[in-house]
């Protein structure tokens, strides 16, 4: 299933680059590399605003996540990234938005929709949820 999505992911975040750099037009004079020319570490380094300015597009707030997402598949790829998120992060969103601290640790999967179910329900049991989804992954 994580094969699948960061294929996906991957292939979106492509066809988006392949798909509007043909009608980039530079602003200044200065070169900046297109993104045929980007290296692997060039591209898990780029933030989403280095992104847009080198295709020429503005991303929505999905775009952005799912570009941040392959980054990060990127990353484990590589084995240079740090293999798991922030714990300080991951706990202060599993207070405000718990749904998104689980997907970060768990993908888009069973756990991501029971705690979107456990959210919705109240709030409260959903944010439990995440505590416990992260105190188990975190073990």
């Amino acid at each position: 299933m994580k094969s699948i999505f960061t294929t996906i992911a991957f292939s979106l975040m492509m066809a988006v680059c392949v798909g509007t750099t043909a009608y980039a037009i530079p602003v200044n004079d200065t070169h900046q590399p297109e993104l045929s020319e980007l290296t692997v570490d060039q591209i898990v380094n780029m933030t989403a605003r280095d992104f847009e300015e080198i295709s020429g597009t503005n991303l929505n707030l999905r775009q952005k996540v799912v570009f941040k997402m392959a980054q990060n598949k990127l990353k484990k790829a590589q084995g240079n990234g740090s293999e798991e998120p922030d714990k300080v992060l991951i706990y202060v969103l599993c207070f405000f938005i718990p749904p998104l601290a689980v997907a970060l640790l768990y993908d888009i999967g069973k756990e991501f929709w029971v705690n979107v179910i456990l959210t919705l329900l109240c709030g409260l049991p959903g944010v439990i949820h995440a505590f416990v989804v992260a105190s188990k992954y975190y073990r």
